[in-house]
């Protein structure tokens, strides 16, 4: 029997008697502005007060080990370094236990765009964190998949995959009933408070408005890896003790800063989106296709993409990509290797 609450995932904070003993350090400005809502706010007041943890865990699991069982879309938001990839790994790990699958680093995607391709072979049941603190920058066919993710939400829940996403402004309604915002950290127990909003409540009435109540996640952590002797600690691991002054938590934690470094450092560089590179790599396999580049003219090339298009060999495209990509796959036969 699968365990509800698996103490590896989900270590309980220290106690006071029966009661868990928190510290919790909170923004000072949001907090005043907090305590000024709640002197308006009955609801407020009452949501300051109401645990829903229990509540929340439980949800996740029935829904993980029902039958058939039903696919879970959770949004996080809140300010920079309040939590909000923590929380969301915690979670990440917690229902992939349920469906017996395991949550890497290559569960943890970038942008909408990453998790569109990733999705067309995912296991049944796996979860994805998407962390769009790094968005995808506006580009040719950006809309079409957005529109794509828009119609995939619903194969989500024919395959059962787990999408969890982070946005730090507000949040997008994509399907979500779970909203949840970073409140408060507890750094001696390394917990996470977050309010639970009811994102069900399409009209941005009292769902919308005020949190129903909060939820306290702890941060993953592996005691392995954190109890590793130093001098065996990975390159990366030392440097980032040296230059931040404390430790990773997990060797997953490690993978994810790791690759948010990256994918940070690419749009600083203005390296090509997710997209353009599949584009890319689609118009050099048509380059070496000899039934593409034998074909008289332009309009029965196109013709032969939006074939392959509808075959399921290649991404969907937009009418404007399909004339790029011709003359893109074009181009690079007629001039070879790009380097």
């Amino acid at each position: 029997m699968i365990d509800v609450f698996p103490r590896k995932i989900l270590p309980l904070p220290k106690m006071e008697g029966k009661n868990p003993k928190f510290t919790w350090e909170e923004n000072h400005m949001k907090k005043a502005i907090s305590t000024l809502d709640m002197q308006s706010s009955d609801a407020l007041r009452k949501a300051y007060n109401r645990d829903l943890t229990n509540t929340f865990i439980k949800t996740l699991h029935k829904k993980a080990v029902s039958n058939p069982p039903e696919n879970i879309n959770i949004e996080i938001k809140g300010e920079t370094r309040s939590g909000k990839s923590s929380a969301g790994i915690t979670i990440g790990k917690l229902i992939s236990y349920y469906h017996g699958l395991e949550f890497t680093e290559e569960n943890i995607l970038p942008n909408q765009g990453e998790l569109l391709y990733r999705l067309k072979d995912a296991k049944y049941g796996e979860t994805f964190l998407v962390d769009e603190q790094t968005p995808e920058a506006f580009g040719e066919g950006v809309l079409r998949e957005s529109a794509q993710l828009g119609s995939n939400l619903n194969i989500c829940a024919k395959k059962c995959n787990n999408l969890i996403f982070i946005y730090p402004p507000h949040f997008t309604m994509r399907n979500s009933p779970y909203g949840l915002e970073t409140l408060a950290k507890d750094y001696e127990n390394k917990y996470i408070k977050l309010w639970y909003h009811d994102l069900a409540t399409k009209s941005f009435g009292f769902g919308g408005v005020w949190p129903r109540g909060f939820i306290n996640l702890p941060k993953f952590r592996d005691e392995t890896y954190m109890k590793k002797n130093k001098k065996y600690w990975s390159e990366e691991r030392t440097h980032h003790f040296e230059e931040a002054h404390y430790d990773y938590d997990s060797e997953l934690e490690e993978r994810y800063e790791l690759r948010k470094d990256v994918w940070i450092e690419e749009i600083r560089n203005m390296d090509s989106s997710v997209r353009d590179k599949k584009k890319l790599e689609v118009a050099q396999n048509l380059a070496e296709d000899d039934r593409f580049i034998n074909l008289s003219n332009v309009g029965k090339k196109q013709a032969y993409i939006k074939l392959r298009i509808a075959n399921g060999d290649i991404i969907d495209l937009t009418k404007g990509e399909i004339e790029t990509l011709t003359n893109m796959a074009t181009v690079i036969f007629e001039i070879g290797d790009l380097e």
